[in-house]
């Protein structure tokens, strides 16, 4: 239960409730002036266990507008009690997860930690299943919430899980949309960054109305947004390439220091281990050897590198690109990948980019391309019982 002072608009929830309960949508009524307005957000259950007051913050309609953002995952961002968003459409490790989606993460305890509802009820789960630190999360894509339409969105700041369950560890985000909408609106954003092929474009339509003298009410909302990504390459300077020694003042950290070479061993030069299963059902690196010649390490490692750098074992052949062979060393340093750099392998010259793959060339997207359509519809009506 929340309840929310009108004058103030300072927030209190009094948990009622244990064990798996469900949040029900808020219906507002009407309060004569100059008296308290009581918004109840819940579920009172008899047989409750757990009592006391859950710091709740209410963020309204104005605020969010203040905002001045495109998307319901950016709204979130603003959220004060947001950590790191662990699953986002900016991350771009080896098993993350891309493409238009948002999550939210209260007070750091991880994306899986926090439960996302809609008019206070729960939402399917998003199709992407990702591990963070070697634990899944089940998210909640909150891109797909029409962000025209969100009346409030109220922030329960403490742990609920006795009366959620354990996605509620972190906290609770319910978003609100507005049933009592009874007006047209239209938005329009542009916005761009200079010097780039990166912007944004987004339209929204929001529309209501009542009738049955008012008892029955209709909201509508439709959103279409659209991103032309933005690639580190296209950024001048320092962003361009990952290695930061030519950007520290000359020798001042000295050439040969790898501390701010940040260039990645996940080279496109397939590194590899050769063993066996042992009787333990085991796999144990074992050394290879060409007649005397050793192909890899002791353990079985080896990698494939131009036939021109040194250490190279045995040839493999001509490959696109030339001649390519074995080495049982560590990875030579002009083979490590530049994930900013537009051509992913200076070293070679014509660099390791996938043929006919315009966005290969171009190195790392940090802002991704997205097109995003969001329809959505709410029919109210209040029955001569009260219900």
């Amino acid at each position: 239960m929340t309840i929310t002072n009108s004058s103030s608009l300072a927030a209190l929830a009094i948990a009622l409730l244990a064990g798996p309960a469900l949040a029900q949508a808020a219906n507002t009524a009407a309060a004569p002036k100059d008296e308290e307005l009581i918004v109840v957000t819940g579920s009172n259950i008899k047989g409750a266990s757990d009592s006391g007051a859950l710091a709740v913050t209410i963020l309204n309609a104005d605020d969010i507008a203040a905002f001045g953002v495109n998307s319901t995952g950016e709204i979130f961002e603003n959220i004060a009690q947001a950590g790191a968003a662990e699953i986002n459409g900016a991350a771009d490790g080896p098993n993350d997860a891309r493409g238009d989606v948002a999550t939210i993460n209260l007070r750091g305890l991880g994306t899986g930690n926090t439960l996302v509802l809609l008019n206070g009820r729960r939402i399917a789960a998003h199709a992407v299943n990702q591990d963070i630190g070697s634990t899944p999360r089940q998210i909640t894509n909150v891109n797909a919430f029409p962000a025209a339409g969100i009346d409030r969105v109220e922030v329960l700041r403490d742990g609920a899980s006795a009366l959620y369950g354990s996605d509620a560890t972190a906290g609770v985000v319910n978003t609100i949309l507005d049933a009592n909408f009874d007006r047209l609106r239209a938005t329009l954003r542009y916005s761009g960054v200079e010097g780039t092929g990166s912007d944004e474009f987004q339209a929204d339509v929001a529309f209501g109305f009542k009738f049955n003298e008012g008892r029955t009410k209709v909201m509508f909302t439709a959103g279409y947004f659209e991103r032309n990504g933005l690639f580190a390459s296209e950024l001048g300077g320092q962003f361009n390439t990952v290695d930061k020694r030519g950007v520290l003042g000359g020798d001042l950290f000295g050439n040969t220091t790898t501390d701010f070479r940040n260039t990645s061993t996940s080279s496109p030069f397939g590194q590899f281990q050769t063993g066996a299963i042992n009787a333990q059902n085991v796999f144990v690196g074992r050394r290879i050897r060409q007649g005397t010649t050793t192909l890899t390490s002791t353990s079985g490692v080896f990698h494939i590198q131009p036939c021109q750098f040194s250490g190279t074992r045995a040839q493999l052949g001509q490959r696109p690109g030339g001649c390519m062979g074995l080495d049982d060393a560590s990875l030579d340093t002009a083979l490590r990948y530049d994930f900013n750099a537009n051509q992913p392998n200076n070293a070679l010259g014509e660099g390791v980019n996938i043929p006919n793959d315009p966005v290969s060339a171009r190195g790392r997207q940090l802002i991704t391309d997205a097109d995003r359509i969001n329809v959505y519809g709410i029919f109210e009506h209040d029955f001569a019982s009260g219900v």
